[in-house]
């Protein structure tokens, strides 16, 4: 008998599940431990944030993966290296930068 596929099994590495994937595994590496439901927690995160409110996915993503208030500035730190501000969209892989000046 199989199990039902997670969330991020059915996207393909990379994208917004990739990067959340990285970022868990950063997490974790930072000496937080993240557990398989916490991650998968994380993703449904995804779906339920405005993920354009930077401090909505930041707390959201905190609430599933921290269980200490000890671990929340090691988090803030990965938090702000893995979801960064950006005035500016970020171009297409191999595609020019919009800047406007045609």
């Amino acid at each position: 008998m199989t199990s039902p596929a997670g969330p991020l099994s059915a996207v393909e590495p990379g994208g917004l599940a990739g990067h959340l994937d990285g970022f868990v595994r950063a997490v974790r590496e930072a000496g937080v431990p993240v557990g398989i439901s916490q991650a998968v927690d994380a993703a449904e995160v995804l779906t339920v944030v405005d993920l354009l409110d930077r401090e909505q996915l930041r707390h959201g993503l905190a609430a599933v993966l921290l269980r200490r208030a000890a671990q929340r500035p090691a988090y803030d730190v990965l938090f702000d290296l893995w979801w960064p501000l950006t005035d500016r969209p970020v171009p297409a892989a191999g595609g020019p930068a919009e800047d406007g000046d045609d």
